[in-house]
């Protein structure tokens, strides 16, 4: 039984350690899983729920017995993944009636079906396409080919998209993302800045992608380039693909 005692009290305390370094995150506003975000609410507001005290007015529409019944309710009924990062500030805003918007990522394939085929004799590495990216949220596409443009999904000068990855959602809003651009990317993603290799529009859309979900675009549309620019034909060609890539491919309107 002492064995048993202790194991149980290690269990506790772990899960105490846990819950304080969780409550620290969201003092510091870190962002945390929408889950353990909402436990953390749960198990500081449980004293506070109908019938927890004897004078306290017990509610016929109140059934859950633990913070855990409760946390698992919330989530379900918010209808959001347990594993959403959100922050604080944007689980409080989602409470109070801030609308969730569907992030995608469209790809397309500017070789059209030709690195796939060759890339392995000419690269020496098996690569599925030279992607262009563009961020599809709040009904548009975001995109940079030569400035900064938003059009509508799939309608842009880079024809249908080969790929739709969805990569989450967001409580950011349209009008916080368009600050966002003009304060922090105008200024680095310019028809002078491109650069094929190392300022390209999938660096836009990865900065794009850590604004409204906190996390990066795929590592294998990241790390392209320098799979290219380590062979003697992808430097050679990366002057020619900054020249034609980084022209204005403006919406069609």
């Amino acid at each position: 039984r002492e064995s048993s005692v202790a194991e149980e009290t290690m269990v506790e305390d772990v899960s105490i350690g846990a819950e304080e370094i969780a409550a620290e995150a969201v003092r510091k506003g870190a962002p945390l899983p929408f889950e353990e975000l909402v436990s953390i609410f749960a198990r500081k507001l449980w004293h506070l729920r109908p019938g927890a005290s004897d004078t306290a007015k017990r509610r016929a529409d109140w059934n859950f017995r633990t913070p855990e019944d409760f946390t698992s309710a919330i989530v379900k009924a918010m209808g959001i993944e347990s594993t959403t990062m959100v922050s604080c500030a944007d689980f409080l805003a989602l409470c109070f009636g801030r609308r969730e918007w569907e992030v995608t990522l469209h790809l397309y394939d500017l070789s059209r079906g030709v690195a796939s085929a060759l890339s392995p004799w000419l690269l020496q590495e098996h690569i599925e396409g030279v992607w262009h990216t563009g961020v599809v949220v709040y009904g548009k596409e975001y995109y940079f080919g030569g400035d900064i443009y938003y059009d509508n999904p799939g309608e842009t000068g880079f024809g249908r998209p080969s790929v739709a990855l969805h990569l989450g959602t967001t409580l950011r809003q349209r009008d916080e993302l368009h600050a966002f651009v003009v304060d922090e990317l105008k200024a680095v993603f310019t028809r002078e800045a491109y650069d094929a290799a190392r300022n390209n529009c999938n660096h836009f859309t990865d900065r794009v992608s850590m604004y409204l979900l906190g996390k990066h675009i795929p590592e294998e549309v990241l790390t392209q380039p320098d799979i290219m620019m380590r062979t003697s034909l992808g430097r050679t060609l990366r002057p020619v693909l900054t020249c034609v890539l980084g022209q204005y491919f403006e919406p069609k309107g």
